[in-house]
């Protein structure tokens, strides 16, 4: 009897083993094939205890990047982020700007010299070279405006700025700023039985055979972005539609979820500008609209999906909330959605030549990163602030 059951153990362990080495046969076949002919490229962000999330810091190496279809060449310094190396002290008859945000303005689709902040950095040196600027571009793709303001009072404060750039796009950060609506890993405030903001302690911990194989494993990497491409084209599908995360700014409903949001949005923003202005420097609100704003055919497409929330959608009801926010401080605010419409004219999404974002869709593209940046130039102009900065360093008139 213990002879039998010795061969059926035998032969199931058997079966077990060649299962196993099929398995992981299989995976390594996977692995060369997505290495080979897959341009997927490792995880290019880390976790910081600090700040919560950054690039991989002193990385340097060209990416092919999906939503551009093409490779570029990306840089991060050592802070870990698209940025040069500069010392903390700033350099005699120079005004320094950063820019704080999340993929809209970190534009890991566009070439260093086309990004917003590259781009604003060179009209600034052309047309008033009596000094020098420097723009610093502290941004990473899901950056909420709580980490913002974290990673400037941690690290961006550190390099003593002129002019402090908070950019809050309007297609994500209302719901990234609050815990109740999103759920993703990254750095969170709330507020307090006192009406204060706390920081929600930062997620650190995270699988170790996850993390492994997120740096070691292509096909890891690679299925991972095919499944959540999938999931969002399903939830995207009118079926089983329902407005969630991003979009639930256009909801103009009595909702405590959606109240609590805002108050939460309307405390960091104020908070933000306050430690800014605390620090004798002025702090710039720039409001980047969302694709549904820029264009009637995406706004029409969501109209028509979100059908039994449609008595709730309104696509100004973000700017006015916002623009509200911020007259209760007087803070200076830019919104680019009138430039951006300008210049699109009314044309559709698909028409190539007025597409401000890549397939009119997704983050600024070079034009759209162009068209803000120069109005960004114009508002620090009309405000006189160049004149300010230029009168600060060099004690002499534009």
């Amino acid at each position: 009897m213990n002879s039998k059951v010795m061969k059926i153990m035998k032969s199931i362990g058997s079966r077990i083993l060649m299962i196993l080495v099929t398995l992981l046969v299989i995976l390594l076949v996977a692995e060369f094939i997505t290495r080979t002919f897959s341009k997927i490229q490792p995880p290019l962000s880390i976790k910081d205890p600090k700040i919560g999330k950054k690039y991989s810091p002193n990385f340097s190496d060209k990416v092919y990047v999906e939503e551009s279809h093409r490779f570029v060449h990306l840089k991060f310094n050592k802070d870990g982020f698209r940025e040069i190396d500069r010392d903390y002290n700033k350099p005699i008859n120079t005004c320094r700007i950063v820019v704080l945000g999340d993929s809209q303005i970190a534009a890991i689709a566009t070439h260093e010299k086309d990004t917003l902040v590259r781009q604003l950095e060179k009209i600034l040196n052309q047309k008033h070279p009596k000094i020098n600027w420097e723009l610093f571009n502290f941004d990473i793709s899901g950056a909420s405006t709580a980490k913002e303001l974290t990673l400037y009072k941690e690290l961006a404060a550190k390099y003593d700025p002129d002019i402090v750039i908070c950019a809050y796009f309007l297609g994500n950060d209302f719901s990234d700023n609050c815990d109740r609506l999103s759920w993703n890993p990254r750095i969170y405030m709330n507020i307090d039985k006192h009406g204060e903001l706390c920081k929600k302690p930062v997620p650190m911990k995270k699988r170790k055979l996850s993390a492994w194989l997120n740096k070691n494993s292509r096909f890891y990497v690679w299925q991972k972005h095919k499944v959540n491409i999938a999931i969002k084209k399903i939830s995207l599908s009118k079926a089983i539609y329902k407005v969630r995360a991003g979009q639930l700014i256009f909801m103009n409903k009595n909702s405590d979820d959606l109240n609590y949001s805002w108050s939460l949005n309307e405390k960091l923003i104020h908070e933000f500008h306050k430690q800014v202005v605390d620090d004798n420097r002025h702090f710039l609100f720039v409001i980047i609209p969302d694709c549904r704003q820029l264009y009637d055919d995406i706004w029409k497409d969501f109209y028509r999906k979100a059908q039994n929330e449609q008595e709730y959608l309104d696509a100004d009801y973000p700017n006015k909330k916002l623009i509200e926010i911020a007259k209760k401080r007087d803070i200076d605010t830019i919104h680019l959605l009138d430039t951006l419409k300008t210049y699109i004219n009314n044309q559709s999404s698909q028409n190539p030549d007025t597409q401000v974002g890549y397939g009119g869709t997704g983050h600024l593209n070079e034009l759209g990163s162009l068209l803000s940046a120069q109005k960004i130039y114009s508002h620090l102009l009309e405000n006189k602030l160049i004149f300010q900065m230029v009168d600060k360093y060099c004690h002499s008139s534009i």
